[in-house]
């Protein structure tokens, strides 16, 4: 299935011409930031449930769902261990979270002053060999998968075509 993002963004001429950064590159990369927050969304969010020949379902849509407590390491010990119980492998288990829920990971420290998870920051990073990964659009929910059981397509990137030859109603 493929579902398409179509984004349109009007400049005028002038102000692609005389700009000072160059309007295109900035409307351009804003266009990129925003193409992929939405695919971001569409993969994470759980309320993107599957619709037939248009999009598949996001990877949270439908899955098990654990209250968090005040113990990040217990929280994380039991999604590893509902993979465990379901015979899914938890080498390369990545979490995804949001950058707040990853700063405060990184600020929690054991008895002795020593960083709890040492290689996390709001940039996601590893520890125990775990990866996590940061995404805004985790909100705060804490996501734990198994990459290899994700099939994932793409069809090239993102083409960004500019035009002079416009109709435009608004």
């Amino acid at each position: 299935l493929k579902k398409r993002a179509s984004l349109l963004d009007s400049v005028t001429e002038e102000l692609v011409r005389l700009s000072n950064p160059k309007a295109e590159d900035l409307v351009r990369r804003d266009m990129i930031a925003g193409i992929a927050q939405f695919l971001d969304q569409q993969f994470i969010d759980p309320a993107v449930a599957a619709v037939a020949g248009v999009n598949p379902a996001s990877i949270t849509n439908g899955a098990p769902t654990a209250a968090a407590t005040a113990n990040p390491l217990a929280d994380i010990m039991g999604l590893i261990n509902h993979f465990t119980v379901n015979n899914i492998p938890v080498d390369g288990l990545s979490f995804i979270m949001s950058p707040s829920n990853a700063l405060s990971l990184s600020f929690r420290t054991t008895v002795s002053g020593e960083p709890m998870f040492p290689g996390v920051t709001t940039e996601g990073g590893t520890y125990r060999g775990i990866n996590f990964v940061t995404s805004n659009t985790a909100g705060t929910n804490v996501i734990a998968v198994q990459p290899a059981y994700i099939l994932y397509a793409d069809d090239g990137g993102v083409t960004i075509d500019a035009s002079r030859e416009a109709s435009l109603q608004m």
